[in-house]
């Protein structure tokens, strides 16, 4: 078909082909091809038309722009699960070491070392859970340009090259336990 009769399909049947090419990972042309209803006057592109489009309303980098926005997400997404676990881990640590203390007030040290040790433990896990809750919080804050300094800055640190300690938002980041202690 040639270019100028490619034109008269509608930008709306257009939009439409490019969605079901994405939505389904980007399939060679043919492949497309064989997904598609014909448009509002029962036309089909041919394969050089759809070629054509690609190229012409740059698919591919329209995708690549998609593709990073679902990344973001997704990690977004998973940075929240994470959170929401850690937060748990801490809210169970607490009360671990809130029953542990009792019980060692209740009997005694010297009735059971279990106790002592659930004590300790828990008052660890909580600091370590606190900690990197806190931590996934503010990098997850960052923008975008303020997430790569960081970046670059731990790279650096982490290759030999940089000096100094790593900050995010005027808070050490060193470990868990530091950005816990920023917070307290």
């Amino acid at each position: 078909m040639p270019e100028h009769i490619s034109n008269r399909f509608s930008h709306r049947y257009q939009e439409l082909c490019y969605s079901i090419w994405y939505t389904n990972t980007r399939p060679s042309m043919p492949v497309l091809l064989a997904k598609l209803e014909p448009d509002e006057f029962g036309r089909i592109p041919e394969i050089s038309t759809l070629v054509s489009w690609r190229s012409t309303y740059a698919w591919d980098t329209r995708a690549d722009t998609a593709d990073i926005e679902v990344s973001k997400q997704t990690d977004r997404q998973l940075v929240n699960i994470r959170m929401k676990m850690m937060k748990r881990h801490a809210e169970i640590a607490q009360d671990v070491a809130e029953r542990a203390y009792q019980h060692l007030k209740d009997v005694g040290f010297d009735s059971s070392t279990s106790a002592v040790n659930a004590l300790f433990k828990s008052i660890d896990e909580e600091k370590k859970s606190r900690g990197m809750e806190v931590a996934l919080s503010q990098v997850f804050s960052l923008n975008d340009d303020d997430l790569q300094k960081t970046m670059n800055r731990l790279l650096n640190r982490a290759s030999g090259l940089g000096d100094g300690d790593d900050v995010i938002e005027g808070k050490e980041v060193d470990d868990a336990t530091s950005a816990e202690e920023t917070t307290e």
